[in-house]
């Protein structure tokens, strides 16, 4: 269908195309973040050490965010975006699969096969929303999409928690995900129909004098980079529960379902105020990050729960603002390839992140904190570089 060339009509569609996103996200989640809810203490019950579950858990995210350099810049030379964003989300099918493995090797393999398809299908699919969120403002477009997103990240833990209350096991509620994955596979169809050239939401000729890949960007890369090292993984705060019997399995899935719920009020604060203050509201992020690793291994339910809620909010401005600053900073034409060079330097850091604090939890665990805070003092030292160099070249015409 094409796109009303008015500019009230051109909104409109992209809020629908943002919303049709929104559903096959929530959809997503409801499937795979239940699972990650779930996949330090199933493989704890298949055999797996806390070792084994920090390295899966950097593993995948590496896989999912590392790969999306190579699916980045495929998806920028095809403009094949639909076709990446379509087989990426099928093999969101790894999920339920999971649920009849016996092994925690098998379990390793699908959940890191469904991050797989996390690179395959982000570059592409947030160009497209990089599009669409052009008439309705990035910060709001890509928080909207977060928030919609989100409630499937709450609704899957919560109904996996009421499920596994009611003698469930991990693998039976795993293979419950079957049903929302044909769901999901049709609200995509949908998207599809409703807007086959997304590119004609943006005028990408008010963007021509931007330089494809501007030296604040390199900055960017390196605060990324070092808050991403030291973000504690929800998988080793879900293992330290069943470790030390803190909550049922029930309530470590509900645990989560509270997580994402505070991901989705504050994804749309924080949008809001992208669109504001541009990247200045970044600053809070390294502090967010060490918080999470001063709670996240005490002995202590409300330090947990505590925890859980700023790990959150950390997400939040992982998955929104991120997202949107390269919207806003890159040429169109160079915006996949951008998505997947940011995404590869991300994913190395939940890689070395994931690894040394699954191996710090094992050995040295009073540790945690100071190294973390540590890992975000290099951080926030970044965030200053990108601000003064933002400044210097005045790149986002009254953003910085």
């Amino acid at each position: 269908m094409a796109v009303s060339e008015s500019g009230r009509s051109r909104k409109r569609r992209a809020y629908e195309l943002i919303l049709l996103f929104g559903a096959v996200s929530l959809l997503g989640d409801l499937i795979y973040e239940s699972g990650r809810s779930i996949l330090g203490p199933y493989l704890q019950t298949l055999g797996a050490s806390a070792v084994v579950v920090g390295v899966i858990a950097g593993i995948g995210e590496f896989v999912g965010y590392g790969l999306r350099f190579a699916f980045g810049y495929l998806a920028q030379r095809t403009r094949y975006y639909w076709g990446f964003t379509l087989w990426g989300y099928a093999l969101i099918a790894a999920i339920p699969l999971a649920g009849w493995a016996s092994a925690w090797e098998t379990v390793a393999v699908l959940f890191v096969l469904e991050r797989l398809g996390k690179a395959l299908r982000t570059p592409a699919r947030d160009t497209i929303l990089s599009y669409a969120t052009a008439p309705v403002g990035r910060g709001w477009g890509f928080a909207l999409h977060e928030a919609v997103d989100q409630i499937g990240a709450v609704i899957g833990p919560l109904l996996f928690a009421w499920l596994l209350s009611h003698k469930a096991d991990y693998a039976g509620v795993l293979r419950w995900t079957a049903i929302p994955l044909a769901l999901l596979l049709l609200f995509l169809w949908i998207a599809r129909r409703h807007s086959p050239q997304p590119q004609r939401y943006e005028n990408s000729e008010e963007q021509e004098g931007k330089q494809p890949y501007p030296a604040f960007f390199w900055w960017y890369l390196a605060f990324a980079f070092w808050s991403a090292i030291g973000f504690v993984q929800y998988p080793l705060i879900a293992y330290h529960a069943e470790q030390h019997q803190l909550l049922s399995p029930a309530w470590i899935a509900g645990l989560y379902a509270i997580a994402m719920g505070a991901d989705s009020l504050a994804a749309l604060l924080f949008g809001k105020w992208y669109d504001r203050f541009s990247i200045r509201i970044l600053w809070g992020m390294p502090l967010l990050t060490a918080m999470i690793a001063i709670g996240a291994f005490q002995e202590n339910f409300a330090a947990l729960v505590g925890a859980a809620l700023v790990w959150g909010m950390a997400m939040a401005l992982h998955e929104t603002v991120l997202r949107a600053f390269i919207a806003d900073a890159i040429h169109p034409q160079r915006r996949a390839f951008a998505y997947g060079i940011f995404n590869t330097v991300y994913g190395i850091g939940w890689l070395i992140g994931g690894t040394a604090i699954g191996w710090l939890y094992s050995y040295q665990p009073g540790s945690i904190p100071l190294i973390v805070g540590v890992l975000q003092l290099l951080s926030l030292g970044c965030w200053m570089q990108l601000w003064r160099s933002l400044r210097r070249t005045s790149r986002l015409q009254g953003k910085a």
